[in-house]
């Protein structure tokens, strides 16, 4: 099947990482002494970790339903090994590389970690932890063939995100309980992709009331401190509905910003360097004494997007280092 951009994808996947970049650079700060680790920083905090990744989940699970048909042994095993080349390769170079920063410049602000086997099969650092999760998913989920099996995987989704609710995935390993956790987000995206969602949104009027009713509940909630899981997801939910659909209606024109064009051709990039470039500069700047949050806020957020885009500039030009990025384009899996 031809592959088409699909600009809402794009735009989503760009306001995604741009959100997972500033959690964790607002986190890096607080957890350096930056920033006081209370008031306005709890609420965005806790606000954008209900939605950013999940915001990933289920761009990924639209896109694997749109252009993937699993229907045999063979389909699902030449899949799992494109994810593996796709997501593998990354996953293990920036792994290796945010450990070894970690190791060289500790107390960058950032939790420290233990052993490299360790960060790399059974606790994932920083970010990666969404490329580790996502292999998973693609393990165990096949793609919709009927609006039967849509309904099927829906409810085993959400049994999968009531296990995790209730906490039982935690009794296992951890690869099991993120997939647990995550499942359902991928599966929505799926759901979108076999109802035909997009072509259906046309007005973001009901998706802008939806994004402001989050951000009011959203203020109550972090005041009172509930931490429930299921609030959580509904909050998630919520929040997904209102970007996702506002971003749908926004682009039906088919028209697409310069600047969400530039950035969303460098997603993968910020997302896999942004944590390495930031963390090393935020170490620098506090071994020579600077810890003013209006230095290390703007050249944090410059860093963290100039740094990966320009890495990944060099990579391509130089060929060879890109396959660390895309490994996908060198070795193909028929």
């Amino acid at each position: 099947m031809e592959k088409r951009r699909e600009l809402w994808v794009d735009n989503i996947k760009v306001i995604a990482c741009m959100l997972v970049l500033l959690g964790h650079l607002m986190r890096g700060m607080a957890s350096g002494g930056i920033i006081p680790a209370e008031g306005g920083y709890t609420w965005f905090d806790q606000t954008v970790y209900y939605f950013h990744v999940p915001l990933f989940f289920i761009c990924s699970g639209y896109l694997h339903q749109k252009f993937n048909h699993i229907d045999s042994l063979n389909a699902w095993l030449k899949n799992i090994l494109r994810k593996f080349l796709s997501l593998g390769v990354p996953y293990t170079v920036f792994t290796f590389a945010m450990w070894l920063i970690k190791k060289v410049f500790p107390g960058s602000g950032s939790n420290e970690i233990g052993g490299l086997l360790e960060a790399l099969f059974f606790r994932p650092i920083g970010p990666y932890w969404y490329l580790y999760c996502l292999f998973f998913i693609f393990v165990v989920t096949g793609t919709f063939k009927n609006k039967r099996q849509a309904v099927f995987g829906t409810i085993v989704a959400l049994g999968m995100k009531g296990m995790s609710v209730f906490g039982i995935g935690e009794r296992y390993c951890y690869a099991i309980s993120i997939v647990l956790e995550n499942e359902i987000w991928f599966v929505l995206g799926m759901l979108l992709c076999a109802a035909d969602a997009p072509e259906r949104i046309h007005k973001k009027t009901v998706f802008m009331r939806a994004g402001l009713a989050f951000l009011v509940l959203s203020m109550p909630i972090t005041a009172t401190g509930i931490a429930c899981k299921g609030i959580t997801f509904l909050m998630g939910l919520l929040a997904c509905f209102a970007v996702i659909g506002t971003v749908i209606a926004r682009d039906k024109d088919g028209r697409q910003s310069v600047m969400m064009r530039w950035l969303s051709k460098y997603t993968l990039p910020i997302y896999l360097m942004h944590f390495i470039f930031a963390a090393t500069l935020r170490s620098m700047f506090l071994k020579i004494g600077v810890t003013s949050a209006w230095i290390h806020i703007p050249a944090g957020i410059v860093i963290s997007i100039t740094g990966p885009v320009t890495a990944a500039f060099i990579m391509k030009k130089l060929k060879y280092p890109e396959f660390f990025l895309y490994p996908g384009k060198f070795v193909k899996i028929e």
